[in-house]
């Protein structure tokens, strides 16, 4: 079996345990206990990486005000795996079709995507030394959040950004 299909099987085996956990405390609650809470105390305690590891498709919106310039709408990417000490790293690639994504900047390494209480924090790196910050409330399925983007010192986008999970 090859390495990629190791990683793919490790991977599907992870968020199927995580998804029967999920379920097993679900289960174990009494009625007076909401859903909301339930995955208030599963975000708490989980790893990030057994919680948000896996493909993540969404889009980005720059906010098109002030000095930044206006980048527009992105369709992206996030592919998250588990690093080293609990922590999230991976590969970030945004759809070329879209406004400011060409084939020098349309990929990026996550560098570190950490989850702090409850607030994720994901920090790309860009081919073209742009550096964005991408940030929500962490969730299992959906987020949507804030981001910004650097080049050197410079704010060079900022804006709005959704995704879901795919895999």
């Amino acid at each position: 079996m090859h390495a990629r299909a190791r990683r793919a099987r490790w991977l599907w085996l992870s968020l199927a345990a995580a998804a029967v956990q999920l379920a097993v405390a679900g289960c174990a609650a009494h009625g007076g206990v909401s859903d909301r809470a339930l995955l208030s105390a599963r975000i708490a305690t989980a790893n990030p990486d057994s919680m948000l590891a896996g493909v993540w498709e969404g889009t980005s919106v720059s906010d098109c005000s002030g000095m930044t310039p206006c980048m527009g709408m992105r369709w992206f990417t996030f592919t998250m795996l588990p690093a080293s000490a609990g922590r999230l790293g991976g590969f970030y690639r945004c759809e070329q079709s879209t406004a400011a994504c060409e084939s020098y900047n349309d990929r990026g390494v996550i560098t570190e995507a950490s989850v702090n209480r409850r607030l994720l924090s994901v920090d790309v790196e860009l081919q073209d030394d742009q550096e964005c910050v991408f940030r929500s409330l962490a969730a299992p399925a959906r987020m949507q959040g804030r981001f910004y983007c650097k080049q050197r010192a410079i704010q060079v986008d900022r804006g709005v950004w959704r995704a879901e999970r795919t895999f």
